[in-house]
Formats: C-alpha cells, structure tokens, sequence
C-alpha cells in the first residue's frame, strides 16, 4: 500500500532524531503524516500538492523545527523504489523504434527525484519528457496532465500510446482524451499479498514482507518461469529467510557455535543460513549428510518392537515390502517365514493385526534372518560413526541440529549412535516445529521450536499453527534438494562417505537448482528484512500466515511451480505420490462413487499431497463439475443416514 512508505519514514525519522521507533511512535507518526498531506491538500486551489508543503504541515503538527527532516522521506522513496523488469524492456524497445519517451506521473515528490530515479533505474535518458504533477499542479487523474502533455509536446492523442497501472488515471481516463492506453495491472498488489498486510497484529512487519515479494515478482515479471519466481518471491523466500534467522539469532542466544542442517529438509535453510550467518558473529553452518533410513538401521540394539519402534508409524501404510526394505531385506529373504501370512499379495500384503506383526517379528529374530540383519546393523553403524567423526560431531565445539521437525525420531538414533561411539555431550537441537508424541529429553536430547503442536483435547480450530496440518507438503517443498536421499554410509578411503539411494529425476534435480538460486536471491537482495525476523514473535506470526496463505490459497501458478515435485511418507520413498496435479473430467466425478472395491482404483487416481494446490491448477469447468459432485455426495450421505434412523 502507498501509505505503507511512511512506516520506513517515519524509523529513518526516528533514527535521525535518536528517538528509539517502537510500534506506537510510528503508528503515531504515519497518522499524522496522513492527516498533514489531507490538511495540505485542502490549503491549495491547484490539482497537486508538492512533498514540501506536506512536511510544512507535518513538522507544525509535530512541533518540530528541523526542515531538512523531509530528505527522510525522500530517503524512504528511494530505498523501496524499484524497476519492473518488463516494463523497463519497453521503454528500451520504444527507443530502439525511434519512439520519442515521456513520463507522466501523479505525485507530490519534486520532478527532481523522479528524473534522477528514473534515469538511475535505467528508464529515462536526458532530453525526455517529463509531467509530473507536482510541478505542473494538473493531474492525471482529472485528464489535464495530458492535455497539457499534448499541447507541450505538439502532438494529436492518437500519436500517443500511454501506459500505467491506475485503471481510472492511466486507462480509462487516458482512453477519454483520445489516448491509446494500456494497463500494467500486474504492478498491482496479488490477493496473496492483500491477505498479508491483513495482518494488524504486526502490519509494519507485513507490509515490508509484502514490499520485499512484490519488488521480488516485478523485477522478474516477463522473465522465463514466472510460476516458480512467484511461488519464491510470495511463499518460499521470506518462509526460509525467517526460519533462518530464528535458528542463527537462537543459536547465539543459546552460545551454540556450529549447526549441522539436517539433509535433504534443510539443504535449503543451510544455504540461506550460511549467507546470513555472518549478521549473528559467524556462527558455522555445516550440511550433514542424513536420512531415516541411514539413522534407524544403525542405531538399533536389537531386533524388537522396542529398539525398532521407527518399524511401526501411524503415517506410514505397513505393506511387507516395505517394512522389510528397511532392514534392506526383500520378500524372498522371509518367504519362508512369511509366505503363508502373505499368501499371494507376497509383499504387497499389509499386515493387519498384532499376530501378523508377532509373526513378523518372529520371522526376523529366525536363523539366518537374525544373523544377517545383526551383522548388517554393525557394519551400518561402524560407517555411520566413521562418517559423523569426520564431520566434526565429536569435535569439542558447541554444536547443535537443524531440521524441519517433527517427532524428534532423527535426533534420538543419532544421540543413541554418538553415545555407542563415546561421544559424551549433550545433544540439542533446532526445529521449525515438534508435534505431541515426540520423544522425550532423556531419550532424544533437548530441542527448541518455533511452533509446538498443541495437546490432542484442543479442538482442530483452536490449533496455534496450521502448520502441522501440511507438514509433508513443507518438508518436500522446502526440503527440494539436489541430491537423493541418503541411504547408509560407506567407507571410502580413509573416510566414510554417504551413499545415495536411488537417483534423482532430472526434473526434480532442475528444480531444486532453481529454487536454491531464486531463494538465495531473495535473501541476498533482502537483508535488511533480517532485523524485521529478529522478533521471535513477529516472526512466528508471519511465518504462520506465510504457510497458511501459501497452502490455502495457492495461484495456479504457484502449484504449477512443483508439479514436477513428488511426495512419500516412506523412509525409502516407496509410496511415492505427486505433490500436485491438475484434475480431469472424470477425477471430477470421483466423488461420486462409494469408497470401496472396485471403485478404490477411481479415488487413489486422485491422490495427492495438495489437494488445494492441484485444484487451482485445474481447468474452471473441471471444478465447477468437481464442486457439484462433491455437494451431490454429501447430500447422498446424509439422505442416507436420514434412512438408516
């Protein structure tokens, strides 16, 4: 929003003056500055006011003397200024055709700056025409700024093409005095970013973040891949920026010297980390190399329910071939153990009550199952520790983890893992967010987060966070990683090494590529948002708002952005879905059908992580025809409840 600029006045103000800008001086000070520019306006019979006799009326309000306070604002005007990319290319374009260029504008800031902005910004070039409003009193908006451009520049209305962003001013009344106008309106401010500076619990906060993605999203529009420039620009660049900056101020606060990023979720966050680190005494960002898998195996002290309990989760489908696969073993290794449980789905079956998993565990514990899997969990573990003492995790510095959360199941295997190999300090960790069934201090360590997931009596519409809700979409998103996912370690040379499984599709490896290089763009050509984050409070409020925003409602760009994404809640990526997909005719009537055999093929054709985002990429008449099947279901259902009473 325009009055959003007088929030940065008024801290440059304030600064100046030695006056410390808490929330309610600058909340004061752009009231005022509002209040001086209507009062100012009234005092003159011209059509536009100039920027010094606003300041005349603010510095009397305010009982100040010192005139040169207005440069504050000129300050401020030219900090958060900035090209939009295409249209840049169109002034040039224009130019290389002979086209003559001038500029127009509605504004109380002195034609001085405009020029000297423009001409810096790469628009305007000496011998243009320039119109502006403070300087001629007439304005666009009443259509006397152009005819006094035509007049001044001798030339008919239909000679002239004139582009803006203001429907009224630069469009339709441009149109009324015979001028061909067009209408950037992509300038304008998205719903996304609208929703953001809703925000009145830290709206000075907001509006800088909205600032920071608009300026992001202009100064690239027209450029290749717009959909996933928007999704940074909007979502994924201020979402890591302030994560980071919560892990780098926590970790100085807590005199933790060394974080170790947690691959592939936080390869990104690393990257981010590192750029901003030097801000908070150059704390040490290092990349480890981890996984479920590469954890688990290794640091098992028996083969039992107890020692296995990452066996048996709740998010995770208990089909045979995987949960053997965790163990690196395949069906025929238990087949005949296992085969008449499993009958002819082999691995495919599911176990389904507890004698099927006494069965499976009496199978593991059986000659030579035992001893195999024994044996490979040594070897796994001996690689395992070779590998974390040359990362430097047996090092005497303070150090601590970073990972995206969420039941503290990584941090307990790696804690159980250094204790077997004599390590004998206190583990701790960093957590965008832990949910209830976490495991606890004395098993895991301490661990510190942003957001806690709350007890599980507080109704879903009481939860403090939303983010628990999507906690597999962010953890692929954000966790968009150049490399696969690790699968053990192994000795290479004198070093361990980690060992990928499996290789990473090339369009996901090209996308990973581009976010990181976006992001980083973001952060870099962003740091003053760094003190913005600073506030674990506000800083948790827009990360919130960040997620809830970007998950619920998501532009078709945006989803179209990581469609090449895919999703598993398997350790070994098993169960593989797509993160998001557009829907057809015939998804479209999915609902209609019942949720049992034969029918389950129809529905699991519609399964994604983001049901949200794969609707915004869904042709208008596919949701119209969607929406009315799911109404028609829900009316079905509840007719049929009526019967059954």
């Amino acid at each position: 929003m325009p009055s959003d600029v007088f929030y940065t006045v008024g801290r440059i103000v304030f600064t100046k003056l030695g006056i410390l800008p808490t929330r309610e001086k600058l909340e004061d000070f752009v009231a005022n500055r509002i209040e001086a520019e209507r009062l100012a306006r009234q005092r003159i019979s011209r059509e536009e006011i100039t920027l010094v006799e606003i300041w005349e009326v603010l510095l009397s309000s305010l009982g100040w003397t010192d005139k040169d306070l207005i440069k504050c604002e000129i300050e401020a005007e030219e900090q958060l200024l900035f090209p939009i990319a295409i249209m840049r290319e169109q002034v040039l374009t224009s130019r290389k055709q002979g086209i003559r260029v001038v500029f127009t504008s509605d504004t109380y800031l002195p034609r001085s700056f405009v020029e000297k902005l423009l001409i810096n910004r790469g628009f305007a070039e000496p011998g243009d025409g320039f119109y502006i409003s403070s300087e001629i009193g007439k304005t666009k908006a009443s259509g006397n700024l152009f005819k006094h451009l035509l007049q001044a520049e001798a030339v008919s209305p239909n000679k002239v093409q004139h582009v803006g962003d203001n429907v009224q001013s630069d469009y339709l009344v441009a149109k009324s005095c015979g001028i061909d106008a067009a209408l950037c309106d992509y300038a304008n401010a998205t719903p996304y970013e609208l929703r953001l500076l809703q925000l009145e619990s830290c709206r000075g906060a907001a509006a800088e973040i909205v600032g920071a993605a608009r300026a992001f999203r202009l100064q690239r529009h027209g450029l290749d891949n717009i959909p996933l420039k928007e999704m940074v620009g909007q979502f994924a660049g201020p979402f890591v920026m302030g994560f980071a900056v919560w892990l780098l101020k926590r970790a100085r606060e807590t005199g933790v010297k060394r974080l170790y990023f947690l691959s592939r979720d936080c390869q990104l966050i690393w990257k981010a980390a590192s750029v901003l680190a030097p801000e908070f005494g150059g704390i040490e960002c290092k990349y480890l190399y981890v996984s479920r898998q590469a954890l688990f195996l290794p640091s098992a002290g028996a083969i039992s329910p107890e020692e296995m309990t990452w066996m048996r989760r709740f998010f995770e489908e208990p089909r045979l071939d995987r949960l053997l696969a965790k163990l690196e073993l395949t069906f025929d290794d238990v087949q005949g153990s296992l085969g008449a449980m499993a009958g002819e789905q082999k691995g495919a079956y599911c176990l389904k009550s507890e004698s099927d998993w006494d069965l499976f565990w009496n199978a593991l514990n059986q000659e030579p199952t035992k001893k195999r899997i024994l044996d490979l969990i040594s070897t796994r573990r001996q690689s395992a520790l070779e590998y974390f003492r040359t990362a430097g995790l047996f090092d005497s510095v303070s150090w601590a983890l970073v990972d995206i959360g969420w039941f503290l199941t990584c941090q307990h295997s790696l804690r159980k893992l250094l204790l077997a190999g004599g390590w004998t300090g206190q583990l701790q960790g960093f957590y965008l967010g832990l949910q209830q069934g976490r495991k606890g201090p004395a098993e895991a360590g301490t661990a510190e987060a942003m957001f806690y997931q709350r007890a599980p009596d507080v109704p879903h519409a009481l939860q403090n966070s939303g983010i628990f809700s999507c906690a597999t979409l962010l953890e692929h998103l954000i966790g968009c990683a150049d490399h696969p996912t690790v699968h053990h370690y192994a000795a290479a040379g004198n070093v361990a090494q980690p060992v990928f499984g499996g290789t990473l599709k090339e369009s996901e490896a090209n996308l990973a590529a581009e976010l990181h290089e976006l992001t980083l763009s973001f952060v870099n050509e962003n740091r003053s948002l760094v003190s913005t984050f600073s506030n674990s409070t506000t800083c948790r409020i827009l990360l919130d708002v960040l997620v809830s925003n970007f998950v619920k409602f998501p532009s078709e760009n945006m989803a179209k952005s990581i469609a090449a994404l895919s999703a598993a809640f398997d350790q070994n990526n098993l169960d593989s879905m797509p993160i998001v997909k557009a829907f057809n005719f015939f998804n479209a009537l999915t609902p209609m059908l019942p949720r049992r055999y034969p029918f389950l093929r129809f529905w699991k054709e519609m399964d994604c992580l983001w049901p949200e985002g794969s609707l915004a990429m869904t042709a208008p008449n596919v949701q119209y025809v969607l929406a009315a099947s799911q109404f028609a279901a829900r009316v079905r259902s509840k007719v049929w409840r009526t019967i059954r009473r």
